[in-house]
């Protein structure tokens, strides 16, 4: 079962400092994606926080002014647009 011992208590979230907070929106976004695609994972509640949302895109391994990572924002799934965290899915593939 995948991300079986992920649990995380959601109140905690309001005590990382905000790079912990970058941190932790960066893995649920990867976590929700990856987990969406495969059949039994577990999610749990602090997956879907409100809270897991950067303030500026993050994309990696793209520049800021070009095409593929506009190209990257607008073509997203919902697990990263709903963060603001925009990794290239090709690298992310459930396995």
């Amino acid at each position: 079962m995948y991300f079986n011992e992920l649990d995380f208590d959601e109140k905690a979230i309001d005590n990382l400092d905000s790079k912990q907070l970058d941190k932790l929106t960066k893995l649920a976004a990867v976590i929700e994606y990856v987990g969406n695609r495969q059949p039994k994972a577990k999610l749990y509640p602090w997956i879907f926080s409100g809270k897991l949302k950067l303030e500026y895109p993050y994309t990696p391994s793209v520049e800021k002014g070009s095409i593929a990572r506009v190209r990257r924002i607008f073509s997203a799934p919902k697990e990263f647009t709903l963060r603001n965290v925009f990794y290239d899915e090709h690298t992310l593939k459930p396995i």
